[in-house]
Order: C-alpha cells, then structure tokens, then sequence
C-alpha cells in the first residue's frame, strides 16, 4: 500500500513539472509570437512604407533629370519619347508635366489628384512631384503617379532578405529553450 501511494506522489510531482514544462513552453511560444506578429509586423509596414516612398522618390529624381537633361540638349522636341517610355514603365500610372505657371504641357486628359486618388484607389496610387531644372533655370515640374503595389511587390525580396536571419535566429531559439527546458526536466527527474 506505501509502494503505491510513493509511486502515485512521484507520478503526482512528475505530472506537475510536465504542466510546468508545458506552461512554459506555450508561454515562450506565445512571447515568440506576439514579438512575431504584433511588433515586426508593424515594424515591417512602417518600413516598407518608408522603402516604397524613398523607391518612388529616386525614381521620380531620376527621370527628372533625364528630362531635365533632355530639354537642356534639345528642347521641347525630344521630350514627348521620353515621357511615353515613362509612362509605359511598370507601375506608372501617370506622368504629367507642368510648366512652371501650373499648366499642364504633355498631357491633355490629366486629372487632378484627388480624382487621380479616387480612379486608381484599388492600386493605391501614389503622387511624386520633382522640380524639373535645365540650363540652371526652373523649366517646370515632373508628376509622377505610381503604383505602390507594384512597388511593395518589387522591394518584397529586399524585405525577406532582410527579415531572413532574425526568423532563422527566433527557430534557433525557441529550438533550443525547448531542448534546455527538456533536459533540465529530465535533470530534475533523475535527481527526485
């Protein structure tokens, strides 16, 4: 009768840093994923936000001084094939430029931008303006409209590049906190 009662005590203890052991995994699992979920998640899309709109700047500032260029070498003549292959570029939706009094110089059909914003708001349009400068003179002013899905899209692969190694670095871990967590269990077993 004592045989049994020690082996039901020692089955009792052994049940308990089981429930322990388990509570403490589940705790750091969920501590992992909270971190995981909660807090890079928001890390990540003020991020990509801030990657998106400096992606759309370099791109505005790059074809602004193509066309700037452009219209310093040629004039206005050479200016019209430059903004098709803008426009046609992946991504844009729009290109307009402005002379320096506000008037729209290539395109007849531009819209304003909140009707821009309205008509385009299934791709979450985005609108860069860049001073567009020849022969040291402001000439007017370069409109860009992109698309910022096609943009997250592009940069996707930076951004798993870049989460890559703090994932491969939370597996190790928790890979690790179980197998110390388990030993220490089988530790305390052979110790009882």
């Amino acid at each position: 009768m004592a045989l049994v009662e020690i082996l039901t005590e020692q089955q009792r203890k052994k049940r308990g840093w089981k429930r322990v052991f388990n509570l403490l995994l589940v705790a750091s699992l969920l501590i992992v994923g909270v971190y995981l979920y909660v807090v890079e998640q928001h890390y990540q899309i003020s991020k990509w936000h801030t990657w998106v709109d400096n992606r759309g700047q370099q791109f505005t500032a790059q074809y602004s001084t193509i066309l700037g260029d452009a219209l310093a070498k040629q004039g206005t003549a050479r200016l019209e094939p430059i903004i098709s292959n803008i426009s046609q570029q992946p991504g844009v939706i729009e290109v307009v430029l402005f002379s320096p009094d506000g008037l729209a110089i290539n395109n007849d059909t531009w819209l304003t931008s909140q009707h821009l914003l309205y008509n385009h708001r299934d791709s979450s349009p985005q609108i860069y303006v860049e001073e567009l400068w020849a022969n040291e003179q402001l000439q007017g002013y370069l409109r860009i409209t992109l698309n910022r899905q096609h943009l997250i899209q592009a940069l996707m692969p930076v951004v798993q590049a870049s989460y890559r190694p703090f994932i491969i670095a939370g597996v190790l871990l928790l890979i690790l906190g179980m197998l110390a967590g388990r030993r220490f269990a089988l530790w305390h077993y052979k110790n009882r």
